[in-house]
């Protein structure tokens, strides 16, 4: 960053206005500046992002990739615990006091893997991922809680390599998730996977987008129009360009837009308020449809390297949150971001591990509340453990 050198009564107001503008920022829990906040950091009181200690059934291999919220008392989160090998499904659910380890179904001889979760009421959820047996077989995986029990319910997949990474569920019998297949082996030859839930079955959709390599990661819907995103690889094979589908009610159909990177959350406020987030290289990617067209807006880093957005949850036009990772001082942190309308500001996510730790989903219930969750690198073993944070008020009046 450039500075530019003052009088000294121009370096006061400066100052002040500085100061002023800080004092703002940390009344709402969030920081201009970017770096690193540990948990010591954040103070008792004022709304702020502090980590919350999540469920941790595994001692060496715990993630959380998905969240979705529907209330202050009733959060859910899905992922993985066990080993990397020989992993089970992980769902956990925060009951306003504490986050619970709540019983789940794997697929007995197959590594178990959870990547998204979406809850419609508190009797009617669904997660989504895939189970794999080393790395030439994965199986999708989609699994409902009827508000007693989570339950695995058959779903295609086409050739050795198929995977859910995110769903989005509209109503009971109106269920959407997307992730990718391969006819190939080890990936070679991927392609945009669409399923969907008519309250029987899930079945496979088409699309008309045929691309290089190509991979849906994210998915939402407001009223009856869907929109899913992921990315594919240019003609050389070695470059990323989004890629952005549209569901009007009866087709599939590619949206156009311009550059390259990769999209890994969408989040919809209307049919015309739609954020799309991800990563382009080393910095972070954020991308607004007004209707009309998909426009880059601007968004802050954390140090030069690996700035990525992995989700981003709207809770109306000038009140996004998107969260991901950021690079400082050689480790991978926590990174979270707020959008007020104008602009996209960094806010102080915690981070917890010594190594990496990396934001994977957001949800939001308000200006004033919202979770994260993750993974952490806990030590110089490589073992794993879960992240929850949480955007609220510290002190109960």
């Amino acid at each position: 960053m450039k500075r530019n050198v003052f009088g000294a009564g121009i370096l006061l107001a400066v100052a002040l206005v500085a100061i002023a503008g800080l004092l703002a920022w940390r009344v709402l829990g969030k920081e201009a500046e970017p770096g690193l906040t540990r948990p010591a950091d954040v103070a008792e009181c004022g709304v702020a992002w502090r980590a919350v200690e999540a469920a941790k059934p595994s001692p060496i291999y715990n993630e959380l990739h998905g969240i979705s919220a529907l209330s202050p008392n009733d959060v859910w989160a899905a992922g993985t615990f066990g080993t990397e090998d020989a992993a089970l499904s992980l769902i956990e659910h925060w009951d306003g006091k504490q986050w619970h380890h709540v019983e789940s179904p794997s697929v007995q001889g197959f590594s178990n893997h959870l990547y998204a979760i979406d809850a419609l009421t508190s009797t009617d959820a669904w997660a989504v991922g895939a189970h794999h047996n080393g790395t030439d077989i994965w199986r999708t995986t989609a699994m409902h809680w009827d508000g007693s029990a989570w339950k695995i319910l058959p779903t295609p997949s086409i050739g050795p390599i198929s995977s859910l990474n995110a769903v989005a569920a509209i109503s009971t019998n109106d269920v959407w998730a997307v992730g990718e297949s391969s006819t190939g082996g080890k990936g070679q030859g991927t392609q945009p996977l669409l399923l969907h839930w008519d309250g029987t079955a899930w079945s496979i959709v088409k699309s008309a987008a045929v691309r290089q390599n190509a991979t849906l990661s994210a998915i939402t819907a407001v009223g009856n129009e869907v929109w899913a995103a992921g990315s594919y690889t240019d003609k050389s094979g070695t470059v990323a360009v989004p890629l952005f589908l549209h569901w009007g009610g009866t087709s599939w159909k590619e949206v156009e837009t311009q550059g390259n990177g990769e999209i890994w959350g969408l989040s919809a406020v209307s049919p015309t308020d739609v954020w799309a987030v991800g990563s382009f290289g080393p910095q972070s990617v954020a991308m607004h449809w007004d209707g009309a067209a998909l426009t880059r807006i601007p968004t802050p880093n954390i140090g030069t390297g690996n700035n990525t957005l992995n989700s981003v949850a709207a809770v109306s036009s000038n009140d996004v949150w998107a969260v991901g990772s950021g690079h400082h001082e050689n480790a991978d942190v926590a990174m979270a971001m707020h959008w007020d309308g104008t602009a996209w500001k960094l806010s102080r996510a915690v981070t917890l591990g010594k190594y990496s730790d990396v934001l994977w989903s957001v949800a939001a219930l308000s200006t004033n509340e919202a979770w994260a969750v993750g993974a952490s690198i806990a030590d110089e073993f490589g073992n794993n453990a879960p992240i929850a944070e949480h955007f609220a008020e510290g002190c109960k009046q």
